[in-house]
């Protein structure tokens, strides 16, 4: 009798063996010791303490993509079992090697996966993918996700450099999202009013002047903090948490022969080097200077708080006046000195700062707040110190992971509720600002209270008054811009900017195209040269080898007359004749586009699309037998393959943006709109 060995099932075995193995390595070596491996929710702060920019924690939820409970912080429905041990282990190896402040993408590719398993009907578990079951992981992707790319590229990497290489599938053997890349849209120009929905890159000049004139003339702390922070993000352009990390320190001065000019100190995000960056201005000097005393003083006391909890970090700080306090029954007038409100607390609102009940009372004159009442109770003072105590986040003292800046080091460490309309400040209590609150503030606040409609200042335009509204990154976007303006060296632009590379410059250049190549062809050697592909690049190579000028001389001559027409860059000289085209720009030698426009990459894409349906019904209607629809294909196939050309370069991201690109006419002889009307000419006589 023959024995039958399945290799199949042996194989499946085996990878569940080594799944088993794997959550067990991650089990058994667990990297986040604050937490228990079965939680559906890790908190992971002190593993990326050294990290982390801002005062805020750091969680990672296992959440079921099926899990749709309103509270965010909770999870109803965790990954289902036993994929969810898997996710669990990945996530560990993933953040071992790589420590990621930005990890959700990693739990949507995962979610996309338990998706796509529930709908086949399987196992929830990686041993049982196909792929059949990353198709349907990807139209998962595409409906849920409006760019779904990123997403993709991490089920790819987990695909690939988890499941196949640790053999814990035998169904799959390489896996490439098909998903493909859609670079963000670019924003040419300044616009003063949204775009689909989206906010212009650039403020308006309106909102600039306005908040320049709020911060000469309002006296109001969250005017002021606010208008303190765009004056340091105008002095050059930074990210907005580099801004609200900047030490109290920042300031350092340099000499340029007799005269001392200002420069602040900075340390870029995104691996730039620390830079010192100098006004571009003695009035730039003040403005900023200014802004940085406002804000040291105004967080004087909050940062003495600080330091005080930074070396005692489980006792409550007290001002010099009120030490006498400490571990005695107080009253909540005394609360009120110690934590630096300027109000006093009612009894009815004792609760909210930690207060259990009373434990007696006073009548001394001195502990009361209003001088009519006869007695005021009195409460442990233990119970404040712990509520305040605990307030303090998992990363305190340290504000800045990477730098290890502390909170009494920092310039945005400020007096808790400051910006609150509607809570007391409390100045003896520390709290960093964060990009929300500014934000809010400039625009985007739900209740409509903002730094403008304190101000009454709108945007006034033909439909009347609207809301003013800017981001904290249209400052970098666009001091970024006027730089282009200028016609400063790219390599200048990033070293500016705090950027390791100068690709990531065109991000932030919302300057037209026509005015890119305008200020090319009028500043002399300012401007860096535009760089050509196709054909005019060798006609240019064959102007200069007939005659005595160089390269760019003869570009220049070429591109002197240029205009923008709906598809793109036109070079043809009016003044000499007329268009020998007449809407066939396509066609045209005349005819350039150019890298990183929007508007010939939307172009592009019509016509090809336009082109394709005709060219399909032209060649039904030749299979049906109509007359004359192979002369229209012969003249239009060549026309659909020429867009595609410019197509596909303008969505070729190995092309530099501003590089120009020009076809040659599809015959060297061709006849123009005059010249047919001659010939026809010709024939009559």
């Amino acid at each position: 009798m023959h024995q039958v060995i399945n290799f199949n099932e042996t194989a499946k075995l085996q990878a569940k063996e080594n799944l088993n193995a794997y959550i067990l390595k991650y089990q058994n070596n667990f990297i986040f010791p604050d937490n228990q491996w079965n939680d559906s929710i890790w908190d992971i702060t002190n593993f990326l303490k050294t990290k982390i920019k801002n005062h805020k924690s750091k969680k990672v939820y296992f959440r079921s993509y099926i899990d749709n409970s309103e509270n965010k912080t909770s999870i109803d429905i965790p990954i289902s079992k036993p994929l969810i041990d898997f996710v669990k282990a990945a996530f560990c190896e993933i953040m071992l090697v790589k420590k990621l402040l930005e990890y959700k993408r990693i739990i949507y590719a995962f979610q996309a996966l338990e998706h796509a398993l529930h709908q086949q009907g399987h196992e929830i578990c990686v041993t049982e993918i196909n792929i059949e079951t990353l198709n349907l992981a990807e139209a998962y992707l595409l409906s849920r996700f409006k760019d779904p790319w990123n997403v993709a590229k991490n089920l790819e990497n987990i695909i690939n450099n988890f499941i196949i290489s640790k053999k814990l599938n035998t169904g799959i053997y390489h896996w490439s999202t098909s998903i493909q890349y859609t670079a963000p849209t670019r924003s040419d120009r300044t616009q003063k009013e949204h775009i689909n929905q989206n906010k212009s890159k650039l403020p308006h000049l309106q909102e600039i002047i306005a908040l320049a004139d709020i911060h000469h003339s309002s006296d109001h702390i969250p005017d002021k903090i606010v208008t303190s922070f765009v004056a340091l993000a105008m002095f050059a352009p930074n990210r907005a948490t580099e801004i609200l990390t900047l030490s109290t320190d920042c300031r350092t001065f340099a000499s340029i022969g007799k005269q001392e000019i200002m420069g602040l100190k900075w340390t870029p995000l995104k691996g730039g080097d620390p830079i010192t960056k100098f006004s571009i201005s003695p009035e730039w000097d003040e403005i900023a200077s200014n802004s940085i005393n406002y804000l040291t003083e105004l967080g004087a006391s909050a940062r003495i708080a600080a330091k005080w909890y930074s070396e005692n970090p489980r006792s409550l700080y007290l001002p010099e006046h009120l030490t006498h306090l400490r571990n005695q029954p107080i009253t909540l007038w005394e609360v009120a000195q110690i934590l630096g409100k300027e109000n006093p607390i009612k009894g009815c609102h004792a609760f909210r700062y930690g207060f259990s009940k009373s434990i007696g009372n006073t009548t001394d004159k001195g502990r009361i707040f209003n001088p009519e009442s006869s007695w005021v109770n009195l409460y442990y003072f233990e119970e404040l110190e712990k509520f305040i105590v605990s307030k303090l986040p998992q990363t305190f003292p340290i504000l800045n992971g990477a730098t290890q800046q502390s909170w009494h080091e920092s310039l945005f460490v400020l007096p808790k509720n400051v910006l609150s309309p509607t809570a007391d400040t409390l100045f003896n209590v520390p709290e960093p600002i964060d990009i929300n609150q500014i934000n809010k503030q400039l625009g985007s606040n739900p209740g409509g209270k903002t730094i403008f409609t304190r101000n009454e200042k709108f945007l006034q335009t033909s439909d009347g008054k609207k809301d003013m509204y800017i981001t904290t990154h249209q400052f970098r976007h666009l001091l970024n811009t006027l730089a282009q303006l200028k016609a400063l060296p790219q390599e200048l632009i990033a070293f500016w900017s705090g950027r390791k590379s100068i690709k990531q410059n065109d991000v932030y250049n919302h300057i037209s195209q026509d005015a890119y190549i305008e200020a090319y062809t009028n500043i002399e050697d300012k401007v860096a040269q535009i760089p050509q592909t196709g054909y005019l690049d060798k006609k240019i190579k064959k102007i200069i080898h007939l005659n005595p000028i160089n390269y760019d001389e003869a570009l220049k001559i070429e591109l002197g007359s240029i205009h923008i027409t709906q598809y793109g860059i036109c070079r043809h000289d009016y003044s000499l004749t007329p268009c020998p085209k007449d809407k066939d720009c396509g066609n045209c030698s005349e005819f350039s586009v150019m890298k990183g426009n929007e508007a010939h990459l939307t172009k592009a894409n019509q016509q090809v699309l336009l082109l394709s349906k005709a060219l399909l019904d032209a060649k039904q209607a030749e299979k049906d037998g109509h007359p004359g629809a192979r002369k229209w294909i012969e003249l239009n196939e060549p026309k659909h393959e020429r867009w595609k050309k410019i197509k596909a370069f303008l969505e070729d991201e190995s092309i530099p943006s501003h590089t120009m690109f020009t076809l040659s006419d599809p015959t060297e002889q061709h006849q123009t709109k005059v010249g047919f009307a001659y010939s026809i000419r010709e024939l009559k006589n």
